[in-house]
């Protein structure tokens, strides 16, 4: 047995396997020799109201991504938060959620987050903090706060606003800066440019037939994923609703018409341009002369010429998309990328304004309140005015109200050297990252879960923020802090948001989790004169006039949020690090993702490290060539290179911040890339980049559908095969799941959700790279097709709980086993670990615990991991084998309750957490054994196929084939 097998050893192998499952375990190597303590059962004298032993509880609150707030459901067990889901009365999110979301759990119970107030790095208290602030403040009352400074991220919650405004009645001469590394500052930029004013632009996907997206990733992870993800595709779904009685008041030629149509174009393939129906790449310096191509054959003759004619090619997909977004006047949409430079955002609104889209598929609304528009003295600074001014000495006091600057700010900033200038550093945050490690107080922050507040969606509407545990810690909220700031000493988290509101509506109700507010009014604006000046961005200039050969090793870069860990705030976050990149299928690491010619040229492999070079900043990293991606162009993700991250998440990957340019921070002319000859180990979860030809996602065009919707699944996958095993007669219900691949973004949602409800760890680099993910579900990612511009597909994979189990055959202890409602279970007591059921299974989605990844024994003073299990759910031991169970805890909750009312189990009642999860409705779970049932509908559709059922294995988990609704003329001609 080798040594990192061996848990009798305490090997180095073991202690640095411990740094990666620590948060997810109980991140301590003494405790875990030590016996539990022995617990007491103390009686409540006086029991919490409503509170019924073994039964969760619900409650409304709200999360924050970058400033905006979405819906959460929180689930809790005896006061401990246990689950989150999205709320499924909040107009945004409307029951949906994310990845980060589901794993914001892990964040609060996360044993590497600040625990208590720190001084100059040594333990100190919210008092003796406060004694200094008031001291501070008798100087800034004589000189009106002159030289202090307030950093924030994007804030909208208004009760902390009002809070700003109090601190700036009392100190005029302070100001606020506001900084959030993933931000749409080019869209404001471009507004105000196009405008006159700045506004926010809101996207009816739901109302268009066709878009057109140029590198905005509307469908991957961001504040409005969950919406526009559930808006665009709840029309593709249409397809399984043409032959069901799903929605039978709608008629059938009405389903039809209504799929729509999605072409992307952009640098490095996204979870949007994966799904799309045509998408192209280009270079990034490409973009503004491609939209301006497509301007001119839409009619607008008053913009400016691009700087260079496209090839052949290129003209006929332009001239394509250009006569289809006209046949669809009023009901197509342009969208930019809110990190695309202000002159292709222009551009975007400029052509939606004349194909008649403004007013319809975009809308343009105020920016609601946030610290630009506090008041005129006061309103937002950049992170660049006060990087300068504290270079020359004008900042004595400074607040970072969360952030992490110091590792996030781009390296032109110089932000850190300057920081060190600053007589008075307070940071205030979850973690004692890079930015505390230079800050002279540490205050440590309440996570959501522990803290009264609010906030608004990207529609305005504002969400409430309740606690539903007391702080773990020594904790406060930004809103306590300003308490004290502002000093109102006595003032708690829910007297302010309670006073607040209270002074606005007269009759509000916490229980739904958001205020009824008047929707934020519409604008139509109008085009301010000379705004075509616009689009020719300085980035344009220069790239007409660079050198038209560089060197080969010379290329262009874009700057993208990892699709996982986001900016890095959740770098300390396992079950995020280990959550495979929709499309890198990338874990722990990010890496320089170019194009395998690219990679040609440059005699590049996977894993060669290389060394990056902007102007004088250098970073080294591995490579990864991606089939699809722009070539002469390098993706550097953000969010990795954390050094202080905690002990799950530093020292991974490498720091593309430290490669920006604050004056053009999305994008690079000139990334120099050397090799230096050695290799960085990368793990990925997907050995395959292309199907070998098997039937596993079963694909059609619309047209192709609509005419044969037979024909798109073959007979093989059809027919039943022949088996010697018994039929069962299931005369109650008989379980299945159907995953429409039409809708499935390959988010990844499911995964993460699958591990919050079922207690699954995270097992670090090394394991992975072994091939031992625990994931029940996985989603599975296909490339199709050429190189150059292939197509790409998703598969969810659980377990498909086959009928003819071949896990079941062979399995010498019946640990596996088949239910009578037609459940493949596990009884983890019988399982010795023979492993032969994983090597007997086709889908390969059994996973064994080769080390004790779930350590529940462990306990260690202020750890609180234990606290995060779903009680509901077994945590597994080492030796055994784990898999999707259907959420059977789920099943059997529903089960109860419908007993005691003595009924039958609804439809659609028993929701599994990967089906409850899902933004776009993609997972359907039932019975198949009822005829009106939706699994059952579903699984009798023409394009609804059995994964390998030539095995004869007859799963219960079954999928809708992927239908793609292409232009008819590219796909003549076969382009793509």
């Amino acid at each position: 047995m080798s040594q990192i097998d061996d848990f009798s050893e305490d090997t180095v192998s073991r202690r640095r396997f411990l740094q990666f499952v620590g948060a997810s375990i109980a991140l301590s190597g003494i405790a875990s020799c030590t016996k539990m303590p022995p617990e007491k059962i103390i009686p409540y004298i006086i029991a919490p109201e409503n509170l019924i032993p073994g039964q969760p509880q619900y409650f409304a609150t709200a999360y924050q991504l970058s400033g905006y707030s979405k819906g959460v459901l929180a689930e809790s067990h005896e006061g401990r938060p246990t689950k989150l889901e999205g709320n499924p009365k909040h107009p945004t999110n409307q029951g949906k959620s994310d990845i980060f979301m589901q794993a914001e759990l892990l964040q609060l119970y996360d044993p590497d987050r600040v625990k208590t107030v720190t001084h100059l790095g040594e333990i100190s208290t919210w008092e003796e903090f406060t004694q200094t602030i008031l001291v501070e403040k008798s100087k800034w009352d004589t000189n009106q706060g002159e030289g202090v400074r307030i950093l924030t991220g994007h804030a909208t919650s208004p009760t902390l606003l009002e809070d700003f405004r109090k601190f700036f009645k009392l100190y005029p001469k302070a100001r606020i800066h506001e900084y959030e590394p993933i931000n749409d500052r080019m869209v404001r930029t471009a507004t105000k440019a196009v405008f006159g004013q700045e506004l926010i632009p809101q996207y009816d996907l739901s109302r268009a037939k066709v878009v057109l997206s140029v590198d905005a990733d509307f469908l991957g992870p961001g504040p409005g994923q969950e919406v526009y993800a559930r808006d665009f595709t709840a029309a593709r779904k249409s397809v399984r609703a043409t032959h069901t009685t799903a929605t039978p008041t709608t008629k059938k030629h009405d389903k039809e018409s209504s799929f729509n149509r999605l072409y992307v174009i952009e640098t490095s393939i996204s979870t949007t341009g994966a799904y799309a129906d045509h998408r192209w790449s280009v270079r990034p310096s490409q973009l503004l002369d491609t939209l301006l191509t497509l301007s001119n054959l839409i009619g607008m003759r008053s913009i400016s010429k691009p700087n260079a004619n496209p090839n052949p090619e290129t003209s006929t997909w332009l001239q394509s998309i250009a006569e289809d977004l006209k046949a669809h006047s009023g009901s197509s949409l342009i969208l930019a990328g809110p990190q695309s430079e202000a002159a292709i955002q222009a551009l975007a609104f400029a052509i939606n304004q004349h194909l008649g889209n403004l007013g319809k598929t975009l809308r343009f609304t105020r920016p609601f309140e946030s610290t630009t528009n506090l008041t005129p003295k006061s309103q937002s600074h950049t992170l660049l005015e006060l990087s300068e001014d504290m270079a020359i000495g004008k900042v004595t006091s400074l607040l970072i109200l969360g952030g992490n600057p110091v590792y996030d700010a781009p390296a032109t900033l110089r932000f850190k050297e300057r920081l060190n200038l600053v007589p008075l550093i307070i940071r205030f945050g979850m973690y004692t990252d890079e930015t505390a490690y230079h800050s002279h107080w540490v205050l440590p922050e309440s996570h959501f879960l522990e803290a009264w507040g609010d906030g608004r969606s990207i529609d305005g509407t504002v969400t409430l923020q309740q606690p539903l545990i007391s702080p773990l810690y020594a904790t406060r909220s930004g809103i306590e802090v300003f308490s004290i700031l502002n000093g109102d000493l006595g003032r708690t988290g829910a007297d302010a948001v309670r006073n607040y509101w209270q002074s606005q509506f007269s009759d509000q109700r916490l229980q739904e989790g958001f205020l009824v507010t008047p929707p934020l009014p519409h604008v139509i604006p109008s085009f301010i004169r000379g705004w075509e000046s616009t689009v020719t961005s300085p980035v344009h200039k220069t790239q007409s006039k660079s050198v038209q050969s560089p060197p080969k090793n010379i290329l262009e870069a874009v700057f993208k949020p990892d699709p996982t860990i986001w900016d890095g705030r959740y770098s300390n976050n396992g079950w995020l690090q280990e959550l495979p990149k929709p499309i890198l299928q990338l874990t722990w690491d990010n890496a320089v993702v170019i194009s395998p010619e690219t990679a040609k040229i440059l005699d590049l492999e996977d894993e060669d490290e290389v060394e990056l070079k902007i102007e004088n900043h250098l970073e080294r990293a591995p490579i990864l060539q991606v089939p699809g991606h722009a070539n002469g162009t390098a993706t550097l993700y953000l969010g990795y290179g954390r050094t202080r991250a905690g002990r799950v998440g530093s020292n991974h990957g490498y720091n593309a911040y430290a490669l920006q340019d604050h004056r053009s921070p999305w994008f690079a002319t000139a990334l120099e890339i050397r090799k230096t000859g050695n290799k960085l180990e990368l793990a990925t979860t997907h050995m395959h980049s292309n199907m070998e030809g098997r039937d596993l996602v079963i694909h059609s065009e619309l047209e192709t559908f609509r005419k044969h919707p037979s024909t798109i699944v073959s007979n093989e996958l059809k027919t039943t095969q022949p088996t010697i095993l018994a039929e069962y007669p299931y005369n109650e219900e008989a379980w299945a799941m159907v995953i429409d691949l039409t809708a499935c973004i390959g988010c990844n949602t499911c995964s993460i959700a699958c591990q919050a409800e079922n207690n699954i760890p995270f097992v670090g680099k090394d394991q992975v790279r072994r091939a031992r993910e625990m994931h029940w579900i996985r989603i599975d990612r296909y490339f199709h097709g050429d190189k150059v511009n292939p197509k790409i597909y998703f598969q969810p994979v659980p377990c498909m709980h086959c009928e003819n189990a071949p896990c079941e055959q062979v399995c010498p202890t019946e640990a596996t086993n088949h239910s009578t409602e037609g459940l493949n279970q596990m009884i983890y007591n019988r399982c010795v670990g023979t492993r032969y059921c994983s090597n007997n299974c086709p889908y390969k989605v059994r996973r064994f615990n080769f080390l004790k990844y779930s350590n529940y024994n462990v306990t260690s003073k202020n750890n609180n991991i234990l606290l995060m299990y779903n009680p509901d759910v077994t945590v597994r031991s080492r030796g055994v084998m784990e898999k999707c169970t259907y959420c059977i805890q789920r099943i059997q909750e529903v089960r109860i309750q419908s007993e005691l009312k003595d009924r039958a189990i609804k439809d659609g009642e028993i929701l599994t957490a990967c089906q409850q999860a899902c933004p776009t409705e993609a997972i359907i779970f039932g019975n198949q054994n009822d005829a009106k049932s939706q699994v059952a509908q579903l699984q009798a559709l023409p394009h609804d196929y059995k994964l390998l059922n030539e095995l004869g294995t007859k799963p219960r988990t079954t999928y809708l084939a992927l239908i793609r609704n292409p232009n008819p003329k590219l796909e003549a001609g076969d382009i793509s």
